[in-house]
């Protein structure tokens, strides 16, 4: 009986063990930022700046740029480390040493919604319609610079839907329609080009 209560008690010891590495692992993964590496010390673009530089004497600065939006890139060390801040970062060629650069999170793009099927503004053409016997439209669009929209199979649940259809090249609204809804990819504005004329 005895050995029956500690064969129990260290199962359930593994077990707890098992999913604490699990979750451990997991978090750890959860939320860390990528790096791309170039030869030499971090400097800025220009190469006339050091884009906001702070020393450690530790070895510590994945994980303070990791969780430091501010921060673009890190220098390592074996006993030191630099992280940088505020603008981009990229090594300035001294052999001794390696930038990593923070790659930036591109945000999903927004859409807005209308009623319809979606077709080109003119209401003539399809603007480059793409069939899809799936349900990753979505994901698809997010992903592709030139759709500009989606519908998906108006079932009546999201696990009856079973195709999806993607738009391209041209700005796409719904065609009235009720039975499906066109989510619009909305386009990043351009920034205007301010002229200046200078008088004597």
């Amino acid at each position: 009986l005895l050995y029956t209560i500690k064969f129990e008690v260290l199962t359930m010891t593994t077990k707890q063990l098992v999913i604490l590495t699990l979750t451990v692992l997991m978090l750890i993964g959860k939320g860390a930022a990528k790096y791309k590496e170039s030869v030499g010390a971090c400097r800025a673009l220009d190469g006339k700046g050091t884009a906001g530089l702070t020393y450690y004497g530790d070895t510590k600065c994945v994980e303070r740029c990791d969780s430091d939006a501010t921060c673009t890139g890190y220098v390592m060390e074996s006993t030191w480390c630099e992280t940088y801040h505020n603008e981009p970062v990229t090594g300035d060629g001294s052999t001794q040493w390696r930038c990593h650069t923070k790659e930036q999170k591109k945000e999903s793009p927004s859409y807005t919604t209308s009623v319809g099927a979606c077709r080109a503004l003119d209401g003539k053409g399809h603007a480059g319609l793409t069939y899809y016997k799936d349900t990753a439209c979505g994901e698809r669009c997010d992903s592709d610079a030139t759709c500009t929209g989606y519908i998906m199979d108006m079932a009546y649940s999201v696990m009856e839907s079973t195709w999806c259809e993607t738009y391209h090249n041209e700005p796409v609204t719904g065609d009235g329609r009720t039975h499906w809804k066109c989510h619009t990819k909305e386009q990043e504005k351009e920034e205007e080009e301010t002229s200046y004329t200078t008088s004597v």
